[in-house]
């Protein structure tokens, strides 16, 4: 089987692949623990994960098909330009929230727009719109 590679950074194949960043999951944890409470709504149980488990799959971006195994480097990409940003901006706004005046805005331009970044690149991290961008790519490369 041949591989195609649709890449940003083709040194750095990950094979556990995140729909949601981790980084954003460890908001949701104790500062002394790894494990966060989990609601699997497709078996109705509640449970107890480590982060690094959690909204991840292997091979995600690796897209299987009869001539051809594309590796598609979102998880790269994810992690350079949007999920590295994620902290100081969940961080930006929780100091502001915790201002007891309200001397400026909870949100400001800026803040606003890495928001809309951070949400936008977060709605295209599903099999959906991953599949979809790959059946817009040429088959053959």
């Amino acid at each position: 089987m041949n591989k195609a590679i649709l890449n940003f950074d083709s040194n750095n194949k990950t094979k556990k692949n995140h729909i949601v960043p981790q980084v954003y999951l460890r908001y949701f944890k104790k500062s002394d623990q790894n494990d966060i409470n989990v609601y699997d709504k497709r078996i109705d149980e509640i449970y107890t994960s480590n982060v690094s488990n959690l909204c991840s799959e292997n091979k995600l971006y690796v897209i299987e098909d009869n001539s051809t195994d594309v590796y598609m480097s979102w998880e790269d990409y994810y992690t350079k330009n949007v999920d590295n940003t994620i902290n100081s901006v969940f961080n930006e706004i929780i100091k502001n929230a915790e201002c007891t005046i309200n001397i400026k805005p909870l949100l400001d331009y800026e803040l606003r727009l890495k928001i809309i970044n951070i949400i936008s690149h977060q709605m295209l991290r599903t099999h959906e719109k991953i599949y979809s961008f790959y059946d817009d790519y040429p088959k053959e490369l």
